[in-house]
């Protein structure tokens, strides 16, 4: 199987669904089925598999503009990009819409290394609204080893310009197996054919012990906040140096209302100190050698970007008209945005491709969908799905 073929399939069910779907045929309430358009389905397989455009969208989305997070530079070339294929392609109303997000925020450069008890180029990656460092910082590496509240007082201050591990090692297992296997037909039948299980609760109740160690680590961070060091390092999920990265942490008590919470992009421009991630592996060699009593020496520069001069986040919308059923919309896209510190194919570069493509392909052939199609490509999903939730506030109330 080519890598394509996933995406063609893909692209098959969504161009079939968004030109055939129906509640009934032409009249609310009728239950009689739409005629099946065989040559209009093979026309379309034809297009998808002979003069596929998903390739070059997925291309340019990851290789050429990269990440593309909300606020940034890299979000608003991908937002110029698809408008500029939605216009190409003739859809109809292709615009972007705005909505109130807050201050953008891009990493400029970066560079870090541990020098000393030798030298080694660290696999890391700051947080999204990292503050930047101005300019290069070099000190001896500060381990937080807090496990009681009483521990913090060890660290008073002790941190200020300080370049601090505020995390103890983390494990990081030696796996032996695949992380993923194909299902086989039978396995697939089996789960087809499964009694849906009755839904469990999906209330959760904290255990004293997790209320405990949540509040302590929100003390830690108001104590870093507090004594203002010059970087915070802290290791990243995943392993084989795999750097998993998002915002910035700003400590908040845990019973906070999601609406007073101060998020790292708010125009009141929060305190916020450099953060930066390191792969596990690294991050757990540096604990090592310090708890054998020898220094351990990092350099680190930051060079960030905040963007104040525009505050507000779009959402990409174009559709194709229906024709007697134009007041009913079949909806589809997925969220364009992204974090920082990869190319996100996946998640959603992939995605948004794929919609692109379903409706590139019914332009194209020229088809009449009876039902409006619209694609929605969202800002900000990363951080709360607030695109998406303004697109529905604006239109649905």
């Amino acid at each position: 199987m080519s890598v394509q073929q996933p995406f063609f399939r893909i692209i098959l069910a969504f161009t079939v669904i968004c030109s055939f779907v129906s509640s009934g045929a032409g009249t609310r309430g009728q239950t009689s089925p739409e005629k099946v358009e065989v040559e209009t389905i093979n026309r379309i397989k034809d297009e998808a598999m002979q003069r596929s455009k998903v390739m070059d969208t997925l291309g340019y989305l990851t290789d050429v503009i990269g990440p593309r997070l909300t606020g940034s530079p890299g979000l608003k070339k991908a937002q110029s990009y698809t408008l500029e294929l939605m216009h190409k392609w003739g859809l109809s109303n292709a615009h972007a819409e705005a909505w109130e997000f807050g201050r953008g925020w891009s990493l400029d450069g970066f560079a870090a290394s541990m020098t000393a008890p030798t030298f080694s180029s660290l696999i890391a990656y700051p947080k999204a609204w990292s503050p930047a460092t101005n300019g290069a910082v070099r000190g001896e590496v500060v381990l937080m080893d807090v496990r009681t509240a009483a521990d913090l007082e060890k660290y008073r201050g002790k941190l200020k310009g300080k370049i601090v591990l505020v995390a103890p090692a983390r494990a990081v297992p030696v796996e032996f197996t695949p992380q993923t296997a194909r299902l086989t037909d039978e396995e697939l039948l089996k789960l087809a054919n499964a009694t849906p299980a009755p839904r469990e609760s999906t209330s959760f109740q904290m255990s004293a012990e997790q209320r405990a160690r949540i509040d302590l680590n929100y003390q830690k961070w108001r104590l870093l906040y507090a004594e203002d060091p010059a970087v915070t390092l802290e290791p990243g999920a995943g392993d084989g140096g795999v750097v998993y990265v998002t915002r910035v942490t700003i400590p908040t008590p845990f019973d906070t209302p999601p609406e007073q919470r101060v998020v790292p992009w708010s125009v009141s421009k929060p305190k916020l100190i450099p953060q930066v991630v390191v792969a596990a592996e690294q991050y757990n060699r540096m604990i090592r050698i310090i708890e054998r009593g020898l220094p351990v020496e990092v350099e680190m520069n930051i060079r960030a970007t905040f963007h104040d001069d525009d505050t507000k986040s779009h959402n990409i919308i174009a559709e194709i008209p229906g024709t007697d059923l134009k007041d009913e919309v079949v909806m589809l896209g997925g969220c364009l945005d992204s974090w920082h510190a990869a190319t996100a194919a996946t998640d959603n570069a992939a995605g948004a491709a794929v919609a692109l493509e379903a409706m590139r392909i019914i332009t194209t052939l020229g088809l009449k969908p009876r039902r409006t199609i619209r694609i929605g490509l969202w800002s900000a999903e990363e951080q709360g799905a607030y695109g998406s939730r303004a697109y529905v506030a604006a239109h649905f109330g």
